[in-house]
């Protein structure tokens, strides 16, 4: 076999014998070495290159402090040192882009970013963003390219000149726009905050001018009283509900209600609702004559509408304001028919004997009323009942409003879109609920939003600001109830375990009814023998564990179920057990007490529970009012245990030794 022909390339291996130049490639580039870029692949030119790098991150050396401060002298800036790179002033002019004109456009660039700041700064004291005169504008800007040429440019090198006019040219162009945009937003939000306060007093207006009353309303507000109490919330029995608001619900929702007979479950004796107590076929037929839509709010405008039209269509209130009936006969034919609280002549109701209603307005009255309804027609006919051409009853459409009448002038007159004004009305509306709780229980508040022309997301905005603070309000409400009867809890039970006279004075200021029934107490107590027995088994049923026992224990007394040692006998065994909690509830003793009382029968449980009670209290006053340890519990609960639990043996023995 041949042997391998050898190569004359020399490999790596070879290489060593190959001399290294001791030159300093770093000096030269791509463009006038040829060997440069084979010294970088062999990297021979690594230690000349981290030299430049160290060069480069050195701190200045003595000659280019020396030159930092003659040049700071003479107002040059340091970066005018970087670029002559340590060597010497004139070394600037060696490389054209570093030539003395360039460093001056450079640096007069530089100062013109500078001053554009200065330039915004000025522009934010000057208070132009709040300004509508555009004059303001044009003189604020000649002030400052007058005192931009008479200082700052003033005498200065030309390229200076030319490279701080061009860039600070657009600083001033973009002031301008910015101006522009904040005067169209300026304009815009006057017109707009002008229009949110004008809204708001229209909301004012409103809402004080549904609670003016028409002739035919007045009229209707006397006759009501006996009927509703003017409630449009009421249904039959329960004039003053204010807790299921009719107003708030669809008139398909009132007839549901009525159709699935709620009113029954809620103690109602017909289905009569609203202030007018509509029953449900007649105010089926009554909202399918007049046309009103079923998915309508049953507001009290609706109401209004609703038995305007009945009394008008069906219960010839027209004739009578014509003269052709009598008095005595609108009272007994019509109005006594459609209200069995109003009496006829006779001074009975039309209703009276049918188990359900009694008449308590009498005619005299309602005549009275009647004539006075009539007399403001008779004055102003149209006022009173609205008619449209053909003579037909109107009673469409909603109250007049001065938010409505705004909601529809503010495009035209403040130049802004319809949406932007609706929010603005409902915002008036929230606003005002805000401040005033008390208006989110309005029952009209359907009937301004539909006068004002909402939209429906603005209408649902409103209502859940309306919801909310009702809840809240509520809530409050709820919160000081309870406080006050805890208050007054407190100055009870000091009177009747205590005697202290000025708890009892206390409770004669908030509560004169409970002070006259505590004195009437202690002069009579009740039969002690009555008391004995109605007593234990209070007390066997009483649970101390429940944060009500004082309210029961109050009351059992009250209404002379126990007397007043066991009501004391009551209160102290409840003070001791709320005390023992802390103790009790520590880790581990809960768990350890539990299977202890587990291991004993039903009836002993409550007496170790009791007990413990006891012994928890002993142990705290012992250890001079601070909590007792864990393992003193504990020890004290295995010997009451086993107290109770011998006990329970010993009776369980004495039960079979009867039948041995």
């Amino acid at each position: 076999m041949p042997a391998a022909q050898q190569s004359t390339v020399p490999v790596y291996q070879d290489t060593n014998a190959i001399p290294r130049p001791n030159t300093a490639y770093y000096q030269f580039s791509s463009k006038d070495a040829p060997g440069s870029a084979l010294a970088e692949m062999l990297g021979v030119s690594a230690k000349p290159l981290q030299k430049m790098k160290d060069q480069a991150d050195a701190p200045p050396s003595k000659m280019e402090e020396e030159q930092l401060a003659a040049l700071a002298q003479m107002g040059a800036e340091r970066d005018r040192l970087k670029v002559a790179g340590g060597q010497g002033l004139f070394s600037l002019m060696k490389d054209p882009d570093s030539s003395m004109d360039a460093y001056e456009v450079n640096r007069g660039r530089r100062d013109a970013d500078l001053y554009a700041g200065q330039l915004r700064d000025a522009y934010a004291q000057s208070g132009l963003a709040e300004n509508d005169d555009p004059k303001a504008f044009e003189q604020f800007v000649s002030q400052q390219r007058e005192q931009m040429f008479a200082a700052k440019l003033k005498d200065v090198d030309p390229s200076y000149y030319h490279g701080f006019l061009t860039r600070v040219s657009s600083s001033f162009a973009d002031m301008g726009k910015t101006y522009a945009g904040n005067l169209d937003t300026f304009v815009t939000s006057r017109s707009k905050q002008a229009m949110q306060t004008r809204m708001e007093t229209k909301a004012a207006i409103d809402l004080a001018a549904m609670k003016e009353t028409t002739a035919f309303g007045a009229f209707m507000d006397t006759i009501m009283g006996a009927e509703s109490g003017g409630n449009y919330n009421a249904f039959h029995g329960n004039t003053g509900n204010s807790s299921l608001r009719f107003t708030d619900m669809s008139i398909q929702d009132v007839l549901d209600w009525q159709k699935n007979g709620d009113w029954k479950r809620l103690g109602a004796g017909s289905s009569a609702v609203g202030k007018y107590q509509f029953i449900e076929s007649t105010l089926r037929q009554v909202v399918r004559a007049s046309g009103i839509d079923l998915n309508s709010k049953f507001t009290p405008a609706v109401q209004d509408k609703l038995i305007m039209f009945r009394l008008f269509n069906d219960r010839n209130m027209q004739d009578y304001l014509d003269g052709k009936i009598s008095d005595e006969e609108m009272v007994d034919k019509n109005l006594a028919a459609e209200f069995a609280g109003l009496k006829t002549t006779s001074g009975k109701g039309f209703y009276d004997g049918d188990g359900l209603n009694r008449a308590s307005f009498s005619a005299r009255k309602t005549i009275a009323a009647l004539q006075q309804f009539k007399a403001a027609y008779m004055r102003d006919p149209a006022k009173v009942v609205a008619k449209d051409d053909s003579g037909k009853l109107i009673i469409g459409g909603t109250p007049p409003s001065e938010m409505g009448a705004e909601v529809e002038s503010a495009e035209r007159e403040y130049g802004l879109p319809q949406t932007d004004v609706r929010a603005a009305a409902a915002d008036a509306l929230v606003k005002m609920i805000q401040a005033d709780p008390t208006l989110a229980d309005r029952d009209d508040l359907e009937d301004i939003m539909a006068s004002s022309k909402l939209s429906m997301p603005e209408r649902q905005r409103v209502t859940a600001v309306r919801d909310r603070v009702r809840s809240d309000s509520a809530a409050s409400a709820t919160i000081a109830a309870q406080e006050k009867d805890a208050a007054l809890l407190r100055s009870a039970d000091a009177f009747l375990r205590k005697g202290d006279r000025a708890a009892l004075d206390q409770i004669r200021t908030s509560s004169p009814d409970v002070h006259s029934k505590l004195l009437a107490l202690e002069a009579s107590p009740g039969d002690p023998r009555e008391q004995r027995e109605t007593s234990a088994s209070f007390i066997e049923h009483v649970s101390y564990e429940d944060p009500e026992t004082p309210m029961k224990a109050m009351r059992a007394y009250a209404d002379g179920m126990i007397d007043k040692p066991t009501y004391s006998r009551v209160m102290g065994q409840f003070e001791t057990v709320q005390n023992a909690k802390e103790v009790l509830e520590l880790p581990g003793v809960d768990a350890f007490v539990s299977s202890l009382e587990s291991a004993l029968p039903k009836d002993a449980q409550r007496q170790f529970r009791a007990g413990l009670a006891t012994v928890a209290a002993d142990l705290r006053e012992q250890n001079d009012g601070k909590r007792p340890s864990a393992i003193a519990i504990m020890e004290e609960a295995q010997k009451l245990h086993g107290v109770i639990s011998g006990g329970v043996q010993q009776d369980r023995a004495a039960r079979m030794s009867r039948y041995q």
